[in-house]
């Protein structure tokens, strides 16, 4: 389980939704998003601007389903950037990024007479659980593009996904030497520090440790942050305990279909439990890794 504890601690979780999109999706803070898209991007055209686009996708047709983004925001030469926080794992965790590209290559359309020239689209997916626990691959972060599979050559450089493991970065302070390095060791650990470290002189990280400072905050706008931290590690608790439990009974029944159905049935108690308590359903749902639509059924069967 995860260390939250955010009551007494003097910086942001940046693993709690309210925090990331507070300080990577803040006009303020474009430095901050700034430095770190540009530090993933590694070997593509440097970022020198962006503005933030909204987040909530909405298709044609009412019946279809629409999408809402982590953050998405949009460079001065068109290239679209999604950026996603994802804090447990998802079966379908490829196919939901991809299903996500494709809103904002859809946004680029035009009508009448056009060529279908796109810009570029990356989507950047930041995630606390390791994609495939079974590779050998240390790698924290990687890059996939389509090409072909017999040179390698990229097809297209229009679609980028970069998945950065966070679980996989293992190094100490006094391990991190570069900028990457600095990037990461502050996503996994700025609530565990009293202080900003030496090492860290680069403008963008001075300016990163000053606006999560929570002593810094009006007593209300800490209250709302620590609620929230505490809230989700709450949940989160609850939930690996709920999945242990499952996998308990489902090795008691010696059945595959008892496995499924106890993770499940665990899972599924527990949520209408916490949205009978007023619980934060958005939370909830991108914690549980269900559906949407059986989310939705559950939700509808909850009194309000």
């Amino acid at each position: 389980m995860q260390d939250f504890s955010p009551i007494g601690t003097r910086y942001l979780n940046l693993f709690a939704d309210r925090a990331f999109q507070g300080v990577y999706g803040s006009e303020p803070n474009k430095d901050i998003t700034l430095s770190l898209l540009n530090v993933l991007l590694h070997y593509q055209e440097q970022i020198v601007d962006l503005q933030f686009v909204s987040t909530a996708h909405y298709p044609k047709n009412p019946a279809d389903r629409g999408v809402v983004l982590d953050l998405h925001c949009k460079t001065k030469d068109g290239r679209r950037i999604v950026i996603e926080l994802q804090k447990r794992s998802q079966k379908f965790f490829r196919e939901r990024t991809l299903y996500y590209a494709t809103y904002p290559i859809q946004a680029q359309g035009k009508r009448g007479r056009w060529n279908y020239d796109i810009s570029a689209v990356y989507v950047v997916s930041i995630l606390d659980f390791i994609i495939d626990p079974h590779s050998k691959d240390e790698r924290v972060v990687t890059r996939k593009m389509i090409l072909d599979t017999e040179t390698h050559v990229p097809w297209t450089n229009k679609l980028v996904f970069i998945n950065v493991e966070m679980p996989k970065f293992k190094k100490s302070l006094s391990e991190c030497s570069t900028l990457l390095d600095k990037w990461f060791f502050v996503l996994k650990n700025l609530h565990r520090l009293s202080d900003k470290p030496s090492a860290f002189m680069e403008d963008v990280f001075c300016h990163l440790f000053t606006v999560t400072d929570k002593s810094s905050f009006e007593p209300a706008v800490r209250t709302e942050y620590e609620q929230s931290e505490t809230e989700y590690g709450h949940m989160q608790n609850a939930l690996d305990y709920a999945i242990e439990e499952g996998k308990a009974f489902g090795m008691a029944e010696g059945r595959a279909e008892g496995r499924t159905e106890g993770r499940t049935e665990g899972q599924t108690e527990l949520v209408e439990t916490m949205l009978r308590n007023g619980g934060d359903w958005k939370v909830i749902f991108q914690l549980t890794g269900f559906t949407q639509e059986s989310f939705e059924r559950m939700r509808s069967q909850v009194p309000h």
